[in-house]
């Protein structure tokens, strides 16, 4: 009887743990059932990025327990920054919520970006889908300069949406380390209105678009020679744009090569989705189990093949976050350097 009683003990001992994983998936599959999913994109409909949480989002939902509809939010400005305040503020901090924004996101707080309101190290970061794309220095053909050196000698004019935006940043960075003199004109609803100023000439260019987004979205305009690529803005050479230089290769010294190296380390964490704050555990814990699943589902596999600009190339969440906490452990006389650029301080 001893025995038996110590075997029930034992039983009754070890029952929660066994049977917690699964009512926290029952619980997780009874909230999400009959549910809407708001997917808030901080960029204009019809960009790529827009095209992105269409096709992401629409297979992810049936990888989240109790398959949720979903719906798409579009809240330009600000190159997201106005999307990712929202999301990570206002917004519900149940698991119904989630949003898509610019690579410069994930690290903002740290550059001290004026405006950003959250700390990425509590975001409910899911994961991003086009991890490590090539950034990309192109200016009109007939533009005064045509060649990164050029470029120090003569005012280029490039366009951006908002401060915090790749295309807004990365001239910063540019001008800071490489004495080229880009002036960056904002305001722009999105790349379709940047892209549209320079076929009228009323830019110069544009840095951070993607090699991936341009083939897509204007894939005559190398063809023809309409513009010349004159650097790549990542920190490894794209094979098909050999010849073009490497913009870290142009450092002048080691500190700034590591400055450029920890900004181009966004580039690791593009196309990032996120959900709140505060969320649940089990429920991001879900949607992170779900992206893990979506982005090797061969139908989704095949629509990025079909439809979006980038090749895929994930980072998981806790990867981001790993990403995001190694920046905020780079020494502070190498952060307060960059915030001075990346944040015109």
């Amino acid at each position: 009887m001893k025995l038996k009683a110590l075997a029930l003990a034992l039983l009754a001992a070890v029952q929660p743990a066994i049977s917690a994983p699964a009512q926290a998936q029952e619980d997780t599959t009874a909230f999400y059932r009959g549910k809407t999913i708001t997917v808030v994109v901080g960029f204009v409909a019809g960009a790529s990025m827009d095209a992105t949480a269409r096709v992401l989002v629409g297979h992810l939902t049936k990888h989240i327990p109790g398959s949720p509809k979903y719906v798409i939010q579009n809240m330009p400005g600000a190159g997201s920054l106005i999307a990712a305040n929202h999301v990570f503020n206002v917004s519900p901090k149940d698991g119904t919520v989630i949003g898509l924004f610019s690579e410069t996101i994930p690290l903002a707080p740290l550059w001290k970006l004026k405006g950003t309101q959250y700390d990425p190290r509590q975001v409910g970061w899911i994961g991003s889908t086009a991890g490590r794309p090539t950034g990309l220095v192109l200016v009109r053909s007939d533009a005064p300069a045509t060649t990164i050196q050029k470029a120090t000698e003569v005012e280029l004019i490039v366009g951006a949406t908002g401060p915090g935006t790749p295309s807004a940043a990365y001239p910063r960075l540019l001008n800071a380390l490489l004495d080229t003199k880009f002036r960056v004109v904002l305001g722009y609803s999105g790349g379709p209105a940047v892209n549209l100023a320079i076929e009228r000439g009323e830019l110069h260019g544009l840095l951070g678009w993607s090699w991936g987004s341009m083939n897509l979205e204007k894939p005559d305009w190398v063809k023809s020679k309409f513009v010349t690529v004159i650097a790549q803005l990542s920190r490894k050479p794209n094979p098909e744009l050999a010849g073009v230089p490497l913009i870290v290769d142009l450092a002048k010294t080691p500190d700034d090569r590591n400055i450029m190296d920890l900004v181009f380390r966004s580039q690791e964490m593009n196309r990032p989705f996120a959900a709140p704050p505060g969320l649940p555990p089990e429920r991001l814990a879900a949607l992170r189990k779900a992206f893990d699943e979506t982005v090797v589902d061969p139908a989704f596999v095949e629509d990025v093949k079909r439809s979006l600009p980038d090749p895929l190339s994930v980072t998981s969440g806790l990867e981001m976050l790993d990403y995001i906490n190694q920046g905020y452990a780079t020494p502070e006389a190498t952060i307060d350097r960059v915030s001075k650029i990346m944040a015109l301080e």
